[in-house]
């Protein structure tokens, strides 16, 4: 793979005693990889991904929990979804009528 680090996220104690297990392993696993651990901002500490995945799949907004450039990314690629499926649409429409 060729990494030399990985970052992290750390909003507990939990947390860190599971992810200095994985770092250990993987130190042995890569040689010279290291982690690098970064503390999550108090704020969003109560906050993990899997909560946040279940508030967006039950529709809930969830922009005051994502960064900024993930939400916009987000939302690009859910236009380009919707692009995509109204030109299949169409082009399935105008494949039915030949």
């Amino acid at each position: 793979m060729g990494a030399g680090f990985l970052l992290r996220g750390l909003r507990n104690t939990t947390d860190f005693e599971y992810e200095n297990s994985i770092s250990q392993v993987n130190r042995h696993l890569v040689e010279g990889l290291e982690t690098i651990f970064l503390i999550t901002s108090p704020h969003l500490a109560p906050i993990s991904s899997t909560i946040v995945r279940d508030l967006h799949k039950y529709g809930t907004k969830i922009d005051e929990f994502i960064p900024y450039n993930i939400h916009e990314q987000n939302r690009l690629s859910a236009i380009s979804f919707r692009q995509s499926t109204l030109i299949s649409f169409i082009q399935l429409f105008k494949n039915q009528e030949k």
